[in-house]
């Protein structure tokens, strides 16, 4: 798996961007490197760019056992939102089970996309802008 992880210039947003293969161990990787970038759980938004995934290798108890991974980010970041970009149907679907799992934190927004513009304005963000 193929795996960049920026913070967006003057905004509070990461913009994470995957390729190839998706499974446990990969988003485990994900995970140690966002708790890197933000130890304290500050809110911040985060943008799942899933156009380059090839397959997802996931099962649904590996995908819970990823959102405890992440629970005290979840519970503590107030107002985040968070956009997954999944333009193929296997990454739309995978991305909607997941985001129906965080369904549980009030705290977190999710929300899937299969463009990549209406995901970058759940966030506010100019899609032209973007791209300079």
């Amino acid at each position: 798996m193929g795996l960049t992880i920026e913070m967006t210039e003057g905004s509070r947003m990461l913009h994470v961007r995957l390729s190839g293969l998706v499974d446990f161990s990969s988003c485990r990787e994900i995970y140690q490197q966002l708790l890197e970038l933000n130890p304290d759980h500050l809110a911040q938004n985060i943008l799942y760019d899933l156009s380059e995934v090839e397959d997802i290798d996931l099962t649904f108890e590996e995908m819970n056992g990823l959102i405890g991974l992440r629970r005290a980010y979840y519970g503590d970041s107030k107002g985040a939102r968070i956009a997954i970009f999944a333009p193929t149907d296997t990454t739309f679907g995978m991305s909607r089970m997941y985001s129906s799992l965080l369904d549980q934190f009030d705290s977190v927004q999710v929300e899937v996309f299969r463009t990549h513009a209406n995901a970058l304005a759940y966030l506010d963000i100019d899609a032209t802008a973007s791209q300079e």
